[in-house]
């Protein structure tokens, strides 16, 4: 870690604590640890200038050649990565639409989500433009209900998975 006056690193400087992590990653307690590959490899690409889409697609590239999915994207979180999928179902591969939000007049714009997925993160499919729609109660969402709730304005169905901590206390 960089080192700065009186042998301090600039977490100190900056008065920023470590802390345990008793959940998992999360973007709120600094994502995931880096591999030291990971540091080398940005070491080694820090002093240069590069075309930022193209790094993009040679990354996502990669990544789902590793993965056997079809596409990939690498974003900066789940934030990121949500409002991204938001707008992407909601413009297609319209350009017009695209350069439209997140004023989505025209567009299919509602996002249903079950009510026991539904977190603080689904506001970054508000943050393109989407309505958010919880369906079924707190503890369950049937197949039925669902498939009742889809309509001609529904953009996409999400599905987060989420780690309810309730009641948990390590004090």
């Amino acid at each position: 870690m960089l080192k700065g006056t009186h042998g301090q690193n600039m977490l100190e400087r900056l008065g920023v604590g470590p802390l345990i992590n008793g959940h998992h990653w999360r973007t709120l307690l600094g994502g995931s640890i880096m591999l030291p590959e990971v540091l080398d490899a940005m070491v080694e690409s820090a002093d240069t200038f590069l075309n930022i889409t193209e790094l993009h697609q040679k990354a996502g590239e990669y990544i789902a050649e590793l993965s056997g999915a079809d596409m990939a994207l690498v974003t900066a979180g789940c934030t990121g990565a949500q409002l991204l999928q938001a707008a992407a179902c909601m413009t297609g591969i319209d350009e017009s639409k695209v350069s439209q939000l997140p004023d989505t007049t025209g567009m299919k714009n509602e996002i249903l989500i079950g009510k026991p997925q539904a977190n603080h993160y689904d506001g970054a499919f508000r943050l393109a433009g989407a309505k958010v729609i919880e369906v079924g109660t707190e503890t369950d969402t049937t197949p039925d209900e669902l498939a009742n709730a889809i309509n001609d304005k529904t953009a996409a169905v999400a599905y987060t998975w989420v780690m309810r901590w309730k009641g948990l206390s390590l004090e």
